[in-house]
């Protein structure tokens, strides 16, 4: 599995609490063998913490990568990958922005693997300026001004993202070249499978969705257009068995699944 989970943030006037429980739960469902979390803001400790969650899970080896814009030593923000099978070593991989990647490698069945878990540069869109992004029926409600404003400061940022994923994607894709083991790759690339990230990154690797998908899939729900930018990649000696994507309203990303045997 792999899910950007927003950092377990709740929607406003839902209780902490109950709202960890219905994402736990929700994760525990699928009862992942191995997962992969981006935006991970979660404490390490406690009931809602990677403990609890591992617990539940039974998924007793985990790993992480904090965002390089923060950093303590009580909770995670950023990257995670929780596993059922031993985690040998993990490495993170360099990106120049905040946002940042993490490998492990995992003893599965006497063979290793290595796992990657990766968030790559967002739009950093505000909420205000995702009102576009939800096609309503009607503009009315806004000023002429206001509509040219946003538009030019939305089109900044897309070029501006653009650019530094870019560079991300080349590293990650040089990571995965020089990889000794067969690679399972999850992740949040905060872009499409038509863009130069995503041509990239899977030029080495297979997309299940391309076997087991139809159309044009939604992994980002905060738009009404079909936007699939969370992916399950992985090396030629993986076989894929089944692949889904969840449809949730605990974060603004679908959680992705994918069963693989190993040849």
């Amino acid at each position: 599995m792999t899910f950007n989970v927003r950092g377990f943030d709740p929607p406003q006037g839902t209780p902490k609490d109950a709202f960890m429980k219905k994402a736990f739960s929700r994760i525990s469902n699928e009862r992942p063998d191995i997962i992969g979390f981006q935006d991970y803001t979660i404490p390490i400790k406690g009931r809602y913490g990677i403990e609890g969650l591992q617990q539940l899970l039974g998924l007793p080896y985990a790993v992480s990568n904090n965002y390089s814009i923060y950093s303590d030593h009580v909770s995670v923000n950023g990257v995670g990958i929780l596993s059922k099978y031993p985690i040998i070593s993990s490495l993170p991989i360099a990106v120049d922005s905040g946002y940042t990647c993490i490998a492990a490698d995992i003893l599965f069945h006497s063979k290793r693997i290595r796992v990657i878990s990766l968030h790559l540069q967002s739009y950093s869109l505000y909420t205000n300026e995702k009102v576009i992004l939800s096609a309503p029926r009607s503009f009315s409600h806004f000023d002429e001004q206001r509509i040219k404003r946003d538009s030019r400061k939305i089109a900044w940022k897309l070029r501006w993202a653009f650019r530094r994923r870019a560079p991300e994607a080349r590293k990650v894709a040089a990571f995965i070249k020089d990889s000794p083991y067969p690679v399972i790759l999850c992740g949040d690339f905060n872009d499409t499978p038509a863009s130069y990230v995503y041509r990239t990154i899977s030029r080495s690797l297979e997309d299940p969705f391309l076997k087991y998908g139809s159309g044009i899939a939604k992994t980002y729900n905060e738009s009404r257009y079909p936007f699939r930018i969370d992916y399950i990649l992985h090396s030629k000696q993986f076989v894929c068995k089944d692949f889904h994507i969840l449809h949730t309203k605990l974060s603004d990303h679908n959680p992705v699944t994918a069963i693989f045997k190993m040849e």
